[in-house]
């Protein structure tokens, strides 16, 4: 399961690239709506992972407070 998760990764970073970070803002955004005092976790993206931070700045600007790995 991991090696396939990774190879879609590999797969969708292919096809987006640094774009993602937009596309997946606008798609959570759309999907779902959290009390602003909701906490949210985020992760600092390596390889193809995700670039989740246009996702967590627009989450902190709705006033969510964060956590991220240390």
């Amino acid at each position: 399961m991991r090696a396939e998760a990774r190879a879609r990764r590999r797969d969708v970073h292919a096809l987006f690239g640094p774009r993602i970070g937009p596309v997946l803002t606008a798609n959570f955004m759309a999907a779902f709506s959290f009390p602003p005092s909701r906490t949210i976790a985020g992760y600092n993206p390596i390889n193809e992972e995700a670039d989740c931070y246009p996702l967590l700045t627009a989450l902190a600007a709705r006033g969510h407070p964060l956590c991220l790995p240390a």
